[in-house]
């Protein structure tokens, strides 16, 4: 087995597929576990490198930061074969506590990267929202706290 988790699409490109690194190491029985937010473009040409040296590869992006590896609260979102999850769900659950399968190859990163862009939207929804609430006179805490229960706060559950 093999773990990588890079900072970016460029990083993930020259380790997994650079001269002498681990595209070369790959052979048939070994498993990429690819953990980081990178493209799916690159996800779907690392996998057919891997595919073709008898190895698997999993795309399962990380989410829940510093704070969530701290505690224990990651979250992986799993594109590859379903077979293969299954086989190491376990050893998933080693590190983080929510492996989620989401499909085929790339849909791991097509998942991280929406829910990237909905939190980003969430959170600039919130701003547009405070600016005008506050200054027309609530306590930006008191309007959290309140806004918290209703449909902000409770979300889809």
């Amino acid at each position: 087995m093999i773990f990588t988790s890079l900072p970016g699409p460029p990083q993930v490109e020259e380790v997994i597929l650079g001269s002498g690194e681990v595209g070369e190491n790959l052979r048939d029985g070994l498993v990429l576990f690819e953990l980081s937010t990178s493209s799916l473009l690159l996800a779907r040409r690392i996998h057919g490198v891997v595919a073709e040296k008898g190895a698997s590869m999993l795309d399962a992006p990380v989410s829940g930061g510093p704070a969530g590896a701290a505690s224990g609260q990651l979250t992986l979102w799993v594109g590859g074969e379903r077979a293969v999850f299954d086989k190491h769900v376990e050893l998933l659950r080693a590190f983080a506590n929510a492996p989620h399968y989401v499909g085929a190859i790339g849909a791991g990163i097509v998942t991280k990267l929406m829910h990237n862009m909905l939190g980003y939207s969430i959170m600039l929804s919130l701003a547009e929202a405070f600016s005008p609430a506050v200054k027309a006179g609530p306590d930006p805490l008191d309007l959290w706290e309140a806004l918290r229960l209703g449909l902000v706060g409770k979300g889809s559950r």
